[in-house]
């Protein structure tokens, strides 16, 4: 005979993957800032607050990768130095991008 988990067992498991308590899913983690990620634009891809941002040029070929993750902003007052808040192609999502690859471009 096989034991079974008593019923408000079974329940509380159920109640803390649904409320997102603990983690049930066998997906990826997300990738963090300055991680590859996939598709620009994608935000599920990267952790809270980060964006996929395509990499122009020379900075996806000194990173390795041509897309990464990057902070998520409104104006360049959400950066750090060195960085401005610039559009990612084909989304309306803007991320803070080093001031390099714009003057690359």
């Amino acid at each position: 005979m096989v034991a079974r988990a008593p019923r408000w067992l079974t329940f509380l498991a159920g109640l803390l993957c649904a409320g997102g308590i603990v983690g049930c899913e066998d997906g990826p983690a997300p990738a963090e800032v300055g991680e590859s990620c996939g598709a620009p634009g994608e935000t599920s891809l990267c952790v809270s607050g980060a964006v996929c941002t395509n990499l122009s040029g020379s900075d996806a070929e000194v990173v390795g990768f041509p897309n990464q993750c990057l902070l998520l902003c409104d104006t360049d007052l959400d950066c750090g130095d060195n960085e401005g808040c610039r559009g990612i192609s084909r989304t309306n999502l803007k991320s803070c991008q080093p001031d390099d690859a714009v003057a690359g471009s």
